[in-house]
């Protein structure tokens, strides 16, 4: 974010964390709600994102697109998070976590139904980049929010209850790849994709604003710029919360983005049977997330 309303301290501060957050200490009500919302969100985008590699044959094969092609739609759709995830900092920081988020899932919602609806390669890469906007920016938006209402002592479980909602959205992309597009095709696939977008109702009439961003939002002298990640202080945290980040998200994405091809292509699967290989893989990433989100709490960040 270019401007954040928590205090510089407050980054690191556990004073300043115990002002914030008070003695409640347990996941419940609301930082519940704000937990189960944004695990969902970011769930129902993997759902997508990962939907979008699993029906890449048919995709590609109704589009008449090579290889290349699809990989530039894949890497438009990955520019797209990372503007979305900076251009939704400043927005969140202007206008609230909740506006944010709720936008950024209908934004995720209205261009899964483009996909669904895309006649040529331009459509779908235009479509593509505006998934990823959504993403980026439920991601950033999401995480700031669960953030700054968890407590800090129950923050490392909490991050990790919501990361566990990218296998579980994974899982549902199989079911859909297993159960509808046999069916009725990769378009309908893709059209189911975009129902959870119905998640913005429970996040309107369940998730609380920041109290933190409230009380700030009008306090200039609380704010800090975006540079203040890379002050004497900061800048070797920073760097190497970077350094982590792209290593995870190459090795992640240059993955998963084409193993359903190879399966295909390489080891004659058909969608539906290189689906299935990968259900075992996603039930160990969820117990991953889940288990390490505790042994944060319990053994310090650092260790795990």
């Amino acid at each position: 974010m270019f401007s954040s309303s928590l205090k510089g301290d407050a980054l690191y501060s556990g004073e300043e964390d115990t002002q914030i957050y008070g003695e409640e200490t347990s996941l419940k009500g609301e930082a519940l709600h704000t937990i189960v919302a944004v695990m969902l969100g970011w769930a129902f985008e993997a759902f997508d994102f990962m939907l979008f590699s699993m029906l890449a044959i048919p995709v590609m094969t109704t589009l008449n697109i090579d290889r290349i092609a699809f990989g530039l739609a894949i890497s438009v759709g990955l520019i797209g998070t990372v503007i979305g995830g900076i251009g939704s900092g400043i927005l969140a920081d202007k206008f609230g976590r909740v506006k944010v988020l709720m936008t950024s899932l209908l934004i995720y919602g209205a261009a899964t139904i483009g996909i669904a609806l895309s006649r040529t390669f331009y459509e779908l890469i235009l479509f593509r980049f505006i998934v990823g906007l959504g993403l980026g920016a439920e991601w950033s938006t999401g995480m700031t929010l669960v953030a700054e209402i968890v407590p800090a002592e129950k923050r490392g479980f909490a991050v990790g209850l919501v990361q566990s909602g990218w296998p579980l959205g994974v899982l549902i992309a199989i079911a859909d790849t297993i159960l509808i597009y046999p069916i009725f095709g990769w378009r309908a696939a893709f059209a189911a994709a975009s129902i959870p977008v119905l998640l913005v109702i429970y996040v309107r009439s369940k998730v609380p604003e920041s109290t933190l961003w409230l009380q700030s939002k009008d306090k200039e002298k609380h704010r800090i710029s975006l540079l203040y990640l890379f002050s004497r202080k900061l800048v070797f945290r920073t760097l190497i919360g970077l350094a982590i980040d792209v290593l995870a998200m190459f090795s992640y994405w240059m993955f998963w983005s084409w193993v359903p091809v190879f399966l295909a292509k390489e080891r004659g699967f058909t969608v539906v049977r290189s689906a299935e290989w990968l259900i075992v893989t996603q039930v160990g990433a969820w117990l991953g997330y889940i288990s390490y989100g505790y042994l944060q709490d319990k053994l310090g960040r650092r260790i795990t």
